[in-house]
């Protein structure tokens, strides 16, 4: 019986292995930086100014030291945000000719900031169905929401939105 089995079943499979992966979305790149080492004189401070990607929250910035064989470390979380900020919320999936409002929830966290200009912009099986920009305005420090229409076309794959909102010099 096993021998005829053998002649009838292949080992082996439909060339899956052979298909390249799926590009995938990479919704939250880590916020990592390395610095150093340094060497600081004694009686010395230094300042570091670290450049992050498009962020909102905190982050935690740790320091080590050592001299002589004996160490130490310091952490302290430290807020990461601008006078004017964005917040754009997508469902993570979507299926072909959906259609969905991308809200957009704009902060201004300083006086200067009384209006800001929001622009969307896609890329991918994405599509804009409403005015690319919107004007918000702020009587006061705070938040206010922004709706753009949007609609995924015919075709599958990573679909990409950028938002940007320019206002009182930022």
């Amino acid at each position: 019986v096993g021998g005829a089995l053998e002649s009838r079943i292949a080992i082996g499979g439909d060339g899956e292995a052979d298909a390249p992966p799926p590009s995938r979305a990479n919704r939250f790149p880590p916020v990592v930086e390395v610095l150093g080492p340094f060497s600081l004189p004694e009686g010395q401070e230094k300042v570091h100014e670290v450049e992050l990607p498009p962020y909102v929250g905190e982050v935690r910035v740790m320091v080590v030291g050592g001299h002589d064989g004996a160490y130490g470390s310091a952490d302290r979380s430290v807020p990461v945000r601008k006078p004017l900020m964005v917040l754009a919320t997508l469902p993570r999936v979507l299926g072909p000719q959906e259609r969905l409002a991308l809200p957009v929830s704009v902060f201004a966290l300083e006086e200067k900031v009384r209006d800001a200009r929001v622009t969307v912009t896609t890329e991918g099986p994405l599509e804009l169905r409403s005015d690319a920009s919107q004007s918000v305005r702020f009587p006061s420090p705070g938040d206010q929401m922004a709706l753009f229409d949007l609609e995924v076309g015919d075709e599958l794959g990573v679909g990409r939105v950028t938002v940007v909102a320019e206002g009182g010099g930022e």
